[in-house]
């Protein structure tokens, strides 16, 4: 527990995106603990750390982890702000399953991404999967300058033509 203790929100990076090493640095400390008590005790250690519950909605978001999704909004709800967020980071590392959940699930209603999950999406090349499926969910997100800026730079053309389209 002392270990979970120290853990921190990790921070958005504006251009940067997110930081691949926080996160993995999340999932070397948490993933052990998940897989010794499952997610039937996440009830409790929201109630002994205060940040635990946006530290695993974190976790989950970028590691797939619908079961931890879940469960955490069953038990202490989410805000637009932490869907968003959620939404953002799943679109950023490629967790389509995270994004489904939110579409298919009746308090998703109102749900919406920031033009960042484009440009996290376009900056990974993420064209088929992931930018068809947010422009066709928040087809009123637009696509900014930013997210062909970073699919050029990642060299993803298709994904540049794709944005300049819509």
């Amino acid at each position: 527990m002392l270990l979970l203790r120290r853990l921190q929100i990790p921070p958005h990076l504006a251009r940067d995106v997110y930081s691949n090493e926080v996160y993995a640095s999340l999932a070397t400390t948490l993933d052990p603990w998940l897989m010794e008590y499952g997610v039937t005790r996440l009830s409790r250690l929201f109630d002994c750390l205060e940040d635990m519950h946006a530290i695993m909605l974190h976790l989950a978001a970028y590691s797939g982890r619908v079961d931890v999704v879940e469960v955490a909004i069953r038990v202490r709800g989410v805000s637009t702000a932490m869907t968003m967020l959620m939404i953002d980071l799943a679109a950023w590392n490629n967790q389509r399953l995270v994004l489904d959940f939110f579409q298919q699930h009746p308090h998703a209603i109102g749900w919406t991404c920031s033009s960042f999950a484009l440009v996290a999406a376009a900056r990974n090349g993420l064209t088929d999967i992931i930018v068809q499926f947010l422009h066709d969910q928040f087809p009123s997100v637009p696509s900014t300058e930013d997210a062909m800026d970073m699919a050029a730079e990642g060299g993803h053309f298709n994904m540049v033509e794709f944005l300049h389209v819509h």
